[in-house]
């Protein structure tokens, strides 16, 4: 008889380095958008429908995208998401006199405006689909018992290539058998990152691979395919009583295959990985 220990895999998904990203500072307070269902989070890409960006824009993306990415007056005083605020006094330039690279007017109060608030109200559930709680939640790790594993890459300058593959091979506890639950990011800036696979590797498989951050083309563990992450997703959390078994007499090294896309190719000394 064993003994199955669960375990939520964090994966490490950092760089520096400007890219999309960069619509941010195109409209005043673009990097202190609150979400608005979280206390203390960020809504990083402001312009889409998912927290993070990518995927589908928002009400106030798609009139961002056709004022040409530039902060305009009538961009400025329309009401994107309809909640009786222009988008201008939601993002702290309440006069439309703000221009890249000032200070806006205000810095506190901010709010959204691409989604309707409060979220929950009769007039924002009538414009617009958004409702609270419908990012990830995984129940599962906050049960006792539940461990964590971080996985993270060491600071790792980004080459000034459009497009590079970086793969790292990690060791995971073998001690005992254990059941991967979960795979959550860890991003203190996701600009550079495109997406990123996970696999899992035998002792054999491991051996011939690099436990250090290296340029590839591919990941030699690509026959154990485990999860798969990208911008606007904020993790992924198994089925009830579904684990993925690792450990003593199973996988005992896990392949991270990160993609970074540096359409500007800079040059080294601007994009330094960093752990969060």
């Amino acid at each position: 008889m064993y003994y199955c220990y669960q375990f939520v895999i964090l994966l490490c998904l950092i760089s520096v380095i400007t890219g999309y990203p960069s619509y941010q500072d195109q409209i005043p307070n673009g990097k202190n958008v609150p979400h608005p269902c979280k206390k203390n989070y960020i809504w990083k890409g402001v312009g889409h429908l998912q927290m993070n960006g990518g995927g589908k824009r928002n009400v106030f993306g798609e009139a961002f995208s056709k004022a040409q990415h530039k902060w305009t007056k009538q961009l400025c005083e329309a009401d994107s998401d309809k909640d009786g605020k222009s988008n201008g006094e939601e993002l702290g330039d309440p006069n439309c006199v703000w221009t890249a690279g000032s200070k806006p007017t205000s810095t506190v109060g901010i709010s959204h405006p691409g989604i309707c608030e409060p979220v929950d109200s009769e007039e924002c559930r009538s414009q617009q689909s958004y409702e609270c709680g419908g990012e990830y939640n995984c129940e599962a790790t906050n049960q006792t018992g539940v461990k964590y594993i971080d996985l993270k890459f060491p600071r790792t300058k980004v080459p000034p290539n459009e497009t590079t593959f970086m793969c790292n091979t990690f060791t995971v506890p073998a001690d005992k058998r254990y059941h991967a639950i979960a795979f959550e990011p860890l991003a203190d800036n996701a600009n550079v990152i495109h997406h990123m696979s996970v696999f899992a590797c035998t002792e054999a498989e491991a051996s011939q691979t690099k436990k250090t951050p290296h340029v590839c083309n591919m990941s030699k563990c690509r026959s154990n395919y485990i999860t798969v992450w990208t911008v606007g997703l904020e993790g992924y959390c198994l089925k009830n009583d579904v684990g993925l078994l690792f450990g003593n007499g199973s996988f005992t090294h896990f392949s991270i295959e990160l993609h970074w896309n540096n359409p500007k190719k800079k040059e080294p000394t601007t994009m330094v990985c960093k752990n969060s």
